[in-house]
C-alpha cells in the first residue's frame, strides 16, 4: 500500500500522521513510534524550509520506504555528513536547527539525500521488525 502526504501546514501533518496510524496495521507500536518521529521531523522541516513538498510512504512486506520531495535550498552538507554527535549538537545549539535530521538518520535503517535542480530528495527506510 502507498500513502502520499502533501506537506503544507503543521496541523494538517499531525492529522495525516494520526490517520496513517489507522491505515498501517502490520507494524509494532515501537516501529510506528519511530515512523511518527521521522515523519514529524521530515514533514515539519519541509514545511518550514521548502516549497511544494510531498511525502510518499511505500509499505513493503519487510520495511517502509519514506520519500520526501521538495523545492528549496540545499541542506548544508554539514548536517548530512556529520558523524561527530558532540560537534553536531554544539552547532545545533549555536544555530538553533539541524538536530532533527540527525535524529532521523539515527532512527532509520537507511538514509540518503540528493539535491539536484533546486530540488531535495530524501529517502528513508525503516525495517518493520525493528
Amino acid at each position: 500500500m502507498n500513502y502520499e502526504l502533501k506537506l503544507t501546514q503543521p496541523k494538517k501533518l499531525i492529522e495525516d500522521i494520526d490517520n496513517l496510524k489507522k491505515s498501517i496495521k502490520n507494524i509494532s507500536e515501537d516501529i510506528f513510534f519511530k515512523l511518527e518521529i521521522i515523519l514529524d521531523e521530515l514533514g515539519s522541516n519541509s514545511i518550514k524550509y521548502a516549497d511544494n513538498s510531498v511525502l510518499h510512504i511505500k509499505d513493503f512486506e519487510d520495511h517502509l520506504k519514506i520519500e520526501v520531495y521538495s523545492q528549496g535550498g540545499e541542506i548544508p552538507p554539514f548536517y548530512i555528513d556529520i558523524e561527530d554527535t558532540k560537534k553536531l549538537v554544539e552547532k545545533c545549539i549555536e544555530e538553533g536547527h539541524g538536530l532533527g535530521l540527525h535524529l532521523v538518520k539515527n532512527l532509520a535503517d537507511h538514509f540518503e539525500y540528493e539535491y539536484y535542480d533546486g530540488k531535495n530528495k530524501i529517502i528513508v527506510k525503516l525495517k518493520k521488525d525493528g
